[in-house]
């Protein structure tokens, strides 16, 4: 992906990288570019609901409810369904079991 390092956008698409690399069953290359976007900005609530499902595909649970807890700390309003919005069905059903 070929962007400016100064380019705002950078972290929302490199999150978006993230994400499909981990559909693509990548889920060692999508945490790196998941974490590399929460680095980045730190108010990006959806880089860490990717880094919680991609930890949850590595049977990391613990460290995926943290990374969901950091989501919903950065935006307390975050729901299921706003997941199943953005990241369909699939992906909130997958995080649902640690959403407590």
């Amino acid at each position: 992906m070929r962007s400016s390092p100064k380019d705002f956008r950078l972290t929302f698409w490199s999150m978006i990288l993230a994400y499909a690399l981990g559909r693509a069953g990548r889920f060692e290359e999508a945490l790196v570019e998941a974490s590399a976007a929460a680095r980045r900005d730190g108010r990006l609530y959806t880089a860490r609901v990717v880094i919680a499902w991609v930890l949850l595909k590595l049977d990391r649970e613990a460290e995926a409810r943290t990374a969901l807890g950091e989501a919903r700390r950065i935006r307390p309003a975050l729901s299921p369904d706003e997941i199943r919005r953005f990241f369909g069905q699939p992906t909130a059903e997958d995080l649902q079991p640690l959403w407590i």
